[in-house]
């Protein structure tokens, strides 16, 4: 689901409007902020994991062989990017800082990086980029793999 996550920020760098903080729907902040998403970006989460689901499918039909429920796997791998995505932007927008400077037009996630004058937009400065995309794929895999695939593959 990682590879949900980072696609679903590169391509939703691409959209025409300024994202908005996942935590404050209302307030739009530059590209590049923890948190930050569009509605472009959040649908590619979506298929980002629709994608995972049916490498895996191939794989398993062409490796394997086993008897996997199609329309589940589909269903469930969509859910866990889209899922994954919304609990990666949430940590990102909380537990790691942003800063912003203005007269540069550049976001910065450390404040060692970002200069004097730079604003905190979001977040604290608990987690790294790392430790969220670490902490938000094990509490998407746990969610799936507890709440949704039950469900799914009862």
């Amino acid at each position: 689901m990682l590879i949900s996550f980072y696609s679903s920020s590169i391509i939703g760098i691409l959209a025409k409007t300024k994202p908005c903080l996942i935590t404050k729907p209302w307030r739009r902040v530059p590209s590049g902020t923890n948190g930050g998403i569009t509605l472009f970006g959040t649908i590619f989460s979506a298929i980002g994991g629709l994608i995972i689901g049916l490498a895996f499918l191939f794989l398993d039909k062409i490796c394997s062989g086993l008897n996997v429920q199609l329309s589940a796997t589909i269903i469930f791998s969509t859910i866990c990017g889209l899922v994954g995505s919304i609990i990666d932007s949430v940590l990102g927008a909380t537990l790691q800082t942003t800063y912003f400077d203005e007269e540069k037009k550049l976001v910065y996630c450390e404040s060692k990086d970002a200069p004097p004058k730079a604003i905190r937009i979001s977040g604290m400065s608990c987690l790294s980029n790392a430790q969220v995309n670490l902490l938000s794929v094990l509490i998407t895999t746990i969610v799936g793999g507890f709440l949704f695939a039950p469900k799914l593959y009862a």
